[in-house]
């Protein structure tokens, strides 16, 4: 399998550890899981490993996927996703500018402790604190 899903019910997220190479059609297929494992459970935020994968889809699929697939999922805007990823890699830097500008409450961490305590905040309080640590 491409990725793992788990549910943290103490922490009130999902978890997804992808383990393959990121492409539009995995993120559509990660995002449709992981929205439908937060929609069983009454939460609103995700966490995204993706420090053992890469983004290798062009500028224009990363759009397509936010402007085209996320519509057609129903994604939530309010929903709070952290992408995980690793210190040197900045693939997913370009889909997370598209996906903040199309107003999704999203961000990229490289620290993993940075990135669970932001998903455990309260969502009010992120328009306050930039995020962003790398």
């Amino acid at each position: 399998m491409n990725f793992e899903l788990s549910v943290n019910a103490a922490e009130r997220y999902v978890e997804v550890i992808v383990r393959s190479d990121m492409t539009r059609s995995l993120a559509t297929e990660v995002s449709q899981r992981a929205q439908q494992a937060m929609r069983q459970h009454k939460l609103a935020a995700t966490l995204i490993d993706l420090r053992t994968s890469r983004n290798v889809e062009q500028a224009p699929q990363n759009y397509f996927f936010v402007h085209e697939d996320a519509s057609m999922l129903e994604l939530s805007q309010s929903d709070r996703i952290a992408l995980l990823v690793a210190p040197e890699d900045h693939s997913h830097d370009f889909v997370e500018m598209v996906l903040r500008n199309a107003g999704f409450s999203v961000r990229l961490f490289r620290d993993e402790a940075a990135a669970r305590a932001w998903i455990r905040e309260n969502p009010e309080s992120s328009a306050t604190i930039d995020a962003r640590d790398g």
